[in-house]
């Protein structure tokens, strides 16, 4: 369902903004991963990375760069 998706995204920024940022969103398929992606984006979330758009150490890298890794 497209309104589960958008809710969860929704609900997803919120719990990141109320976290400071820096966090990895676990998703059980890659239309929701890449779903939920886009619409933060949408929303204006920086640095939002998906897997598999760069090799897992690089992702990694670019999140402990953006100083949000503890």
């Amino acid at each position: 369902d497209q309104g589960f998706l958008e809710r969860a995204a929704e609900r997803t920024r919120e719990l990141i903004d109320a976290a400071g940022g820096g966090a990895f969103v676990l998703c059980t398929s890659l239309r929701s991963m890449t779903s939920i992606a886009s619409a933060l984006r949408a929303r204006g979330a920086k640095a939002v990375m998906t897997q598999g758009e760069a090799p897992k150490t690089r992702l990694l890298a670019r999140f402990r760069e953006h100083g949000h890794a503890r």
